[in-house]
């Protein structure tokens, strides 16, 4: 009988509603991810139209062979190179406690449960399968999914896993979302097929596994139309495909969404009541539910992987990998590459051309010669204004490929360009180009740093996003009290813990063992250990770092040169040097190096508990050095105070010896200068008489000659100076006798002056001994103190 859609369940109603409004909201951004994706395939990187009409053709009866059309992978290893750099990533999920009642030791074995889960579970699968689609298409996801754990001793045990989801466009996301990592979406829906066999055996009572053939086709004519974007942008209407005919193949989905309850508020909050969003899942086909429940988290598990979202200018959004913004570069190369060929094939090779009688007339030949390479043509006899025309030539040119080869190498360039990749070759001619100190090691690096944006995306949305959804889980997962659950430290060591309840590590089996409620620690075990994880509130931080393996390598060959440089440290280094090998048995000669450390440096074996009497026989151990070193401190004291004493007599010695040096010096300088001063007042002295004497032989040399002048004039006039010669003689007289006594008087004054410098110099050097002596009597009173006190 027809199916009657109105039995169907409201939340399978509810889901096909979803999935045509999420359709039309990303309808466009799924046909560029289809065509990027189409792209991985050589062949298809040929538009349809084009492959078409370099088909192989008949013209006039004649097959025209097809055109070349070669397919370069050219994006092929950009895009492998960016995944590589994500493959030797390492990325660090850092837990960190934020309230008040959450601690640091539960927060790191929060951390060592969710590096078990990453590699128990596989998780490079899923994120790698993911990163691969986001890189190429510009979108990808993965999820994080809940499973019975069969390891533990309890059958009702879960644990976190994180997989792939195969085909990634079947998620179909909340258009209503509008964090990058769709954190607030309400409603995801994922849909995949199986089998009508294995429907039948997973869902016996299903009523769409008592439908045979017929009635899965009536029903799938009676799905609702939804509509959806052709290539052209525009909307057309299709149908819901929940079974494949031809397949035999059913559909099947899982549809998470929102329900909204009120909180429960303590007794006497005044704070208003509001709804909290509670997610549920549900299994579902084109008419029933076939499995629900709530789920455990508070957030939708499915993790989207981002390429690069563009910024939004209308309704849509847009996310791009590496392939759509450099498709047009490809297919130029492609275009450019296949001309090249042909040109070159079609180029003339000289046929032999003759009259008809030594060649038979074959006019498909001439119609072949521009595409095949023919033995020989045959040209018919032409007459030409009664001569025979000249036999046809080939065109003998070269063929010229300089603008294929230019458009070439701008594809690549482009290529380049568009992906910020550089080839390996283009790097070494780069580098032979550069100065010696830019090595290729040195430029890949910087080349890396260009595609850091996926890589970074990878980080700051995908990882962040997935360890809230599962550090969200940890503590409703792993809730049971004494559960027993492996850990991963950093270096992939394993160890087991207990969970959500106190116990010791018993010394036989090394195995945690919970310790009863109310009774006493035993006297010989260690303190127990609680790691309590539903209590308090965690933040988690997303670091990119190298990987263990990479970071493993580079620890060894830092160790090992440490170890050469300095040999000295061989013996402690050599057991962690030997941990970071792989090469068959350096676990045991990690063993043999550990038991062949000083005891100082030996730690207890993992497991092995510190018994009260250990801890006593330490704690006296510590007390006596503590006691010895306190002696030694006390001798090194006073020897230390006696040496600070002499130090202190040694250096008031040197201050007043360095005192007595400076007074010395002071008094030298002032004697000289003293010294000075006298020897400069003598000379003036000296010059004021010298002047004197000069003026009184000036004034004597000025009366002799007015003398002179006297008896010349004299002379002159006879007899009429006679009458005064008495008065003339007299006066040379008195002349004569005034020199005579001004020569006397300047004798006397110089050796006066000499008596007087002499007397002078000798008071002097009397002086410059006196100060001598006394500076000499203040230093020694200041250098011999009386009292005992310093000077």
């Amino acid at each position: 009988m027809p199916f009657d859609s109105s039995k169907r369940d409201p939340i399978v109603t509810d889901a096909l509603e979803f999935q045509k409004l999420s359709s039309e909201a990303f309808g466009l951004q799924r046909k560029r991810e289809d065509a990027a994706l189409e792209f991985q395939v050589p062949e298809l990187q040929w538009p349809e139209a084009v492959r078409t009409q370099r088909q192989g053709q008949t013209v006039q009866g004649v097959p025209i062979p097809a055109r070349p059309m070669l397919s370069i992978p050219s994006l092929a290893q950009p895009i492998q190179g960016v995944y590589n750099q994500w493959a030797n990533a390492h990325y660090g999920v850092q837990i960190h406690p934020q309230s008040h009642d959450a601690d640091d030791d539960t927060a790191e074995i929060m951390q060592g449960l969710y590096r078990a889960i990453e590699v128990d579970s596989r998780a490079y699968i899923g994120r790698g399968w993911g990163f691969d689609r986001g890189l190429k298409a510009g979108f990808g996801a993965y999820r994080v999914d809940v499973v019975y754990d069969e390891a533990t001793d309890d059958p009702d045990d879960l644990k976190i896993v994180i997989k792939r989801i195969l085909r990634q466009a079947s998620v179909y996301w909340d258009p209503f979302a509008v964090e990058p990592d769709f954190c607030d979406q309400r409603r995801n829906l994922i849909v995949s097929f199986i089998s009508r066999a294995d429907f039948k055996r997973e869902h016996p009572e299903a009523s769409v596994s008592t439908m045979n053939s017929d009635d899965l086709l009536d029903m799938q004519s009676q799905m609702p139309n939804w509509a959806r974007l052709n290539s052209s942008g525009e909307r057309e209407s299709g149908q819901l495909k929940w079974y494949d005919a031809a397949n035999d193949t059913v559909c099947v989905a899982e549809f998470f969404y929102t329900e909204w309850v009120e909180e429960d508020l303590p007794a006497g909050s005044q704070r208003p009541k509001r709804k909290k969003p509670v997610i549920k899942w549900a299994k579902i086909n084109a008419v029933e539910v076939l499995d629900s429940r709530t789920w455990n988290g508070d957030y939708i598990p499915i993790i989207p992987v981002i390429g690069s979202e563009l910024q939004p200018f209308d309704a849509e959004r847009r996310w791009q990998g590496m392939i759509e913004p450099n498709a047009d570069s490809a297919r130029l190369l492609n275009y450019e590459v296949s001309n090249a060929v042909e040109t070159d094939a079609l180029r003339p090779k000289a046929p032999f051309i003759g009259f008809v009688g030594q060649f038979k007339t074959n006019q498909a030949q001439w119609q072949l010669a521009n595409v095949r390479n023919l033995p020989y043509l045959e040209a018919d006899p032409v007459m030409v204004g009664g001569q025979l025309a000249p036999l046809p030539k080939r065109n003998e040119t070269s063929v010229d490929l300089s603008s294929s080869i230019a458009l070439i190498q701008l594809a690549r360039e482009s290529i380049q360009t568009g992906t910020n990749v550089v080839d390996a070759t283009a790097l070494e001619a780069m580098a032979k180009r550069r100065v010696a100190k830019d090595t290729i090691g040195a430029m890949q690096d910087g080349n890396a740093m260009s595609q850091s944006h996926f890589l970074q995306n990878m980080a700051d949305i995908t990882m962040t996003y997935e360890a809230k959804v599962v550090c969200n889980l940890i503590p409703k997962i792993y809730d049971r009290p004494g559960r027993v659950a492996q850990v991963l430290g950093e270096n992939n060591d394993r160890r087991e813990v207990m969970l959500n309840a106190p116990f010791v590590v018993n010394p036989k089996t090394k195995r945690p063992m919970q310790v009863p409620q109310g009774v006493g620690i035993q006297p010989l075990k260690a303190e127990p250990k609680n790691y309590d994880l539903t209590k308090g509130k965690y933040g988690q931080v997303i670091s990119i770092g190298k990987s263990y393996k990479t970071r493993a390598m580079q620890g060894s060959d830092a160790l090992g040169e440490i170890i050469k440089g300095i040999p000295e440290t061989a013996m402690p280094l050599l057991p962690i040097w030997l941990r970071f090998q792989d090469f068959p048995g350096h676990e045991e000669a990690e063993q043999v190096m550990k038991k062949l450390q000083p005891p100082q440096l030996q730690a207890p074996e993992d497991g092995e508990e510190e018994t009260i009497e250990t801890v006593r026989t330490q704690r006296d151990q510590a007390a006596a050095t503590v006691e010895q070193l306190s002696k030694v401190t006390q001798e090194q004291q006073k020897v230390i105070e006696t040496d600070q004493i002499k130090a202190q007599a040694e250096m008031q010695k040197a201050q007043i010896s360095a005192q007595v040096d400076v007074q010395k010096a002071q008094l030298d300088n002032e004697t000289k200068l003293a010294i000075a001063r006298m020897n400069a007042d003598v000379e003036l002295q000296i010059a004021a008489e010298k002047t004197r004497a000069e003026q009184a032989r000036t004034l004597a040399d000025a009366s002799t000659k007015a003398a002179l002048q006297d008896d010349q004039q004299r002379h002159e006039h006879g007899e009429k100076a006679l009458d005064r010669h008495h008065d003339t003689a007299q006066l040379a007289q008195q002349t004569e006798l005034a020199e005579a006594q001004a020569e006397s008087q300047f004798g006397r004054e110089a050796a006066s002056s000499e008596m007087e410098h002499a007397h002078g110099m000798e008071s002097q050097s009397q002086s410059e001994t006196a100060a001598a002596e006394q500076a000499e009597r203040a230093a020694k009173a200041k250098a011999t103190p009386t009292n005992g006190a310093s000077a």
